[in-house]
């Protein structure tokens, strides 16, 4: 074979190796760990992580809800730690878990972290996330009874107690139905209603509870106050659709805002400042 030929195999080869290595590297970058969820291959519906939580004493809760629009805008996570800087408990609605979405949490936000899972999709999963500067207790999950009619998805709360000021409270993260038929969307709300009425604890009830209609946001707002929680209403509350809501029972609101300079989600973020009463 003359050298022109061998130099002709010589670079096909070279062509042929370069791109069956471009292959099996593609393939192992969509196949890492950290690119899905261990709740997708088992039967679990939540986990807790954190990173070290130093001890808290403090006279007041910082406590924001903020959809997060499955992560769809790369700032979100930017502005969430920077919300995340100055706040006790985070509520996350439309959060994603991965074991990398897990690992830029615990290595950004020092928080315990809780994810309950609502469904996934191509191994990842979706659902609520809540974080807090104080340990989280017999955290659970529970998925509503209705779906989603398109979708055929369930909507999620996540439920667990922490400790504040030598008191037990209770804080539940909910994302509730959208675009449901019948009644699910109050069942979804009697769902939690009823666990409420079973405790006489302080709580905090905060997410994206999809309120587009007056008469959803006034079956919340009922069913809530029959229990003894107060919705929290911004005074700076210029949002056309108000879907984000936070409701406490045993708690004083010192200042209750809607954030509207962070744009990194289809929601904004509710913010409030609590006093144990």
């Amino acid at each position: 074979m003359n050298t022109k030929y061998r130099l002709y195999y010589l670079s096909m080869a070279t062509a042929a190796f370069l791109l069956t290595s471009l292959i099996a590297n593609s393939v192992a970058i969509a196949d890492r760990p950290e690119d899905t969820s261990y709740l997708c291959s088992t039967e679990r519906n939540q986990l807790n992580f954190n990173t070290s939580i130093q001890p808290q004493n403090k006279s007041t809760l910082t406590v924001f809800t903020w959809n997060a629009h499955k992560f769809a805008d790369t700032q979100y996570f930017i502005d969430l730690k920077k919300l995340s800087q100055k706040s006790d408990l985070i509520f996350v609605q439309e959060a994603m878990h991965s074991s990398g979405w897990q690992n830029a949490f615990a290595s950004h936000m020092p928080f315990d972290w809780s994810f309950h899972k609502s469904f996934c999709t191509n191994n990842q999963a979706t659902g609520v996330l809540t974080g807090s500067r104080y340990p989280q207790i017999t955290p659970r999950t529970i998925l509503t009874t209705g779906t989603e009619p398109l979708s055929f998805t369930p909507k999620v709360s996540g439920i667990s107690f922490i400790e504040f000021q030598n008191k037990k409270i209770m804080i539940i993260n909910t994302h509730a139905l959208n675009f449901n038929l019948g009644s699910d969307f109050e069942d979804q709300i009697d769902q939690i209603i009823e666990m409420i009425s079973q405790t006489n604890l302080p709580i905090i009830w905060a997410g994206d509870f999809n309120t587009w209609s007056p008469g959803r946001r006034s079956y919340l707002f009922n069913q809530a106050i029959s229990q003894g929680l107060d919705p929290l209403i911004p005074q700076n509350d210029s949002r056309t659709l108000k879907l984000d809501h936070i409701l406490v029972r045993g708690f004083r609101s010192l200042n209750t805002k809607v954030l509207d300079q962070f744009k990194s989600s289809d929601h904004l973020p509710v913010m409030t400042e609590l006093v144990l009463q």
